[in-house]
């Protein structure tokens, strides 16, 4: 064999050789990585995980794992997940995760109770890629309102143990439609800065109606907090709540996420010149006894309109008892009678409706305020039966 001959003979073995120790340990990543993934999809609760197709492309520098099942009766599941598979030079770090088509099924008490440590373990765990890209994630929450599905883009890219997570997210159900922008950060110390704004929303529910709801909401949590602290504010063209028709409602949340202090600002429709103004929040909101309460005042210069409203709210009341019981206000047909003949007496220039108290527990009066001269006379008038009306000093 000529020199030549060796040479040439010894570059095909060791080409061979190379091709397949490059394709060896590309089988040997791939197993590892579809490993790495079924372990990672059964520590977030999904524990039937299935792959259907695997595929690595060795131009592209991609791995490729489809048809995804997450349980055993495949109402969960993943259409594609696309790893870029590192040069055997390069940082591992740097590889790059595209999750696309995920079907989920979630419930919101459950998610209320273990979303955030569940967001916190999912993003510990995605930090070993550079950036991960989310394309038409669809989400089933199952709630009080109903199956709710959401659609989500977005991406997750992490740099100096900050996680930062852009994203859109959709609904569009008769009973909820939105569509929002997030922003978020999130550190390995369990600190995260969420900000979301979201337009053209509407709520379509048998007794609640919301439209032309528009606003913003941010949620952050420090070493200090105990519990998450929400901040925003929600705008709505309209507010419908059974026979309770408001319209220019203005809500601002602020306190903690779980029982943040609310004040509301609206104007009741179909009645002349009547605003609302109502606050809640908890007293004592970090012991166990607390209790929220319920601060409202609502003025008109209409005494029909103030018994049409009080109507509105029983009615209301009623068939919403789970928000708030207005039982204890006594809003009987006879007691509004009562009401509207012992205020129809005097010669008032506006009332004012007062109601407070807890939940469960509230109380109301109506002041008229009837001009004297140079003052104004204020008269009382309890919603309580018992205590009737009389004329402050």
């Amino acid at each position: 064999m000529t020199k030549k001959k060796l040479l040439l003979s010894i570059l095909i073995v060791a080409v061979v050789m190379g091709v397949t120790g490059i394709y060896g340990a590309f089988s040997a990543y791939k197993t590892k990585q579809e490993t790495a993934f079924v372990e990672f999809l059964s520590s977030l609760g999904y524990e039937s995980v299935t792959i259907g197709a695997q595929e690595i492309d060795l131009d592209a520098q991609k791995l490729v794992l489809q048809d995804i099942a997450l349980d055993e009766h495949g109402f969960e599941t993943i259409n594609q997940i696309t790893a870029s598979v590192p040069p055997f030079w390069g940082d591992a770090n740097e590889q790059t995760l595209i999750i696309s088509g995920m079907k989920t099924i979630q419930s919101y008490d459950i998610w209320l109770i273990e979303g955030f440590p569940k967001v916190f373990e999912l993003i510990s765990r995605l930090q070993a890629y550079k950036k991960i890209t989310v394309e038409d994630m669809q989400i089933d929450l199952n709630t009080a309102l109903g199956a709710l599905r959401f659609i989500t883009n977005g991406h997750i890219t992490h740099k100096n143990d900050i996680s930062m997570i852009s994203a859109r997210v959709v609904a569009d159900q008769n009973q909820l439609a939105f569509d929002s922008k997030i922003a978020a950060s999130f550190a390995k110390t369990n600190q995260f800065n969420i900000e979301a704004e979201f337009e053209d929303a509407a709520l379509r529910l048998d007794d609640i109606k919301a439209n032309r709801v528009t606003g913003w909401l941010g949620l952050s949590r420090t070493p200090s907090d105990i519990m998450p602290v929400i901040t925003g504010q929600i705008i709505m063209g309209r507010l419908q709540i059974a026979d309770l028709s408001l319209h220019d409602v203005d809500v601002t949340l602020e306190g903690s996420f779980a029982s943040p202090k609310t004040i509301i600002k609206a104007k009741v429709s179909n009645k002349s010149n009547m605003n609302v103004h109502l606050e809640t929040e908890d007293i004592n909101p970090n012991n166990a006894a607390a209790q929220r309460v319920i601060s409202a005042r609502i003025e008109t210069d209409n005494l029909d309109d103030l018994i049409s409203f009080l109507q509105d709210l029983h009615s209301a009341g009623t068939k919403q008892n789970n928000l708030v019981s207005v039982s204890s206000l006594l809003l009987t047909q006879g007691n509004l009678e009562r009401i509207a003949a012992e205020i129809k007496e005097l010669d008032f220039a506006r009332l004012v409706l007062e109601i407070s108290g807890t939940k469960d527990d509230l109380a109301g009066k109506v002041t008229s305020y009837v001009p004297d001269g140079a003052v104004e006379r204020k008269f009382v008038t309890s919603l309580e039966p018992l205590f009737g009306s009389a004329r402050a000093p």
